[in-house]
């Protein structure tokens, strides 16, 4: 019997396929992994803020305002017998919509002409007055202070500064494995769209509380289009749902409608401002 020493092809133990490849599928399941574990913590921080008691709001904002001093960034306070009014007009919402008794609410009147207010943590509503001065009718004014009343009975200011934080910290950990641009840049885009994503769905809930709030108060909804008339952006380019933190005029204005039919309506006028409040207006458009 005769043996031979075959020759062996010097192929054999190298792969068919590309070293990239396995490469790329590893590379495409960690990030998928990091992205859906970042995803999940957001998730987290949504529910678990909601159970931080409104006290530690209060006393955290009563912390934070010796450094926001807002009305000196963004204008100065307003008169005292307008805030005492605005004051009042949302205890009565407050009551309306049923906000637990350990939550407050405290307006803050300013002076600047720009049209917007806001809700911040511990229960604090700023009213600009600009936005007060193209109020028509207490109805309109009301929409305004129940959708902000609305983000606070929902704990919106915690939940935003919990998913903040969870981004920041998720952020500096990643950038403390690596400081590639590339990877900060793709999670502050994935961070900021969903900031974004859930901002939207912060303000249809608080749209509809506060619709629930003024069927409750006035038997109707009339007035509360004129919100949207002052502040909204009616364009209708899909870019703008992506990156604007509120849902479009458009579609608030369809959800109004759809409130309205079905919900009975009380066929009474609209509410006019007070007398003085309008002479007060009006002297500032002169």
């Amino acid at each position: 019997m005769e043996y031979e020493n075959p020759k062996i092809d010097e192929t054999i133990n190298l792969p068919t396929e590309h070293p990239l490849k396995d490469f790329a599928i590893l590379l495409t399941g960690v990030a998928a992994f990091a992205l859906t574990t970042f995803y999940m913590l957001i998730l987290l921080a949504d529910y678990a803020t909601r159970y931080i008691p409104f006290s530690f709001e209060q006393t955290l904002m009563d912390k934070l305002e010796q450094f926001s001093a807002l009305e000196q960034v963004i204008g100065q306070p307003g008169e005292e017998r307008v805030e005492q009014y605005l004051q009042a007009l949302a205890d009565e919402l407050a009551i309306t919509q049923q906000i637990p008794d350990s939550m407050s609410i405290t307006v803050h009147y300013i002076e600047t002409p720009e049209l917007n207010a806001y809700a911040t943590l511990g229960g604090h509503i700023y009213l600009f007055s600009g936005l007060l001065a193209s109020c028509d009718n207490e109805n309109t004014l009301a929409m305004i202070l129940s959708h902000e009343i609305a983000h606070v009975h929902h704990r919106h200011p915690i939940v935003a500064l919990g998913r903040g934080f969870t981004i920041a910290v998720a952020t500096l950990s990643v950038l403390g494995a690596s400081n590639s641009d590339i990877s900060h840049q793709l999670l502050n885009r994935f961070g900021l769209a969903t900031q974004l994503s859930f901002s939207r769905k912060h303000e249809i809930q608080a749209d509809d509380t506060a619709l629930e709030t003024l069927q409750r108060h006035y038997g109707h909804v009339g007035g509360a289009e004129r919100l949207f008339d002052l502040i909204g952006n009616a364009d209708e380019n899909p870019l703008n749902t992506l990156l604007s933190t509120h849902p479009l005029t458009d579609q608030r204005r369809q959800d109004i409608t759809a409130f309205s039919d079905s919900h009975t309506s009380n066929e009474v006028p609209l509410i006019k401002l007070p007398a003085w409040l309008n002479e007060k207006r009006a002297s500032k458009d002169r």
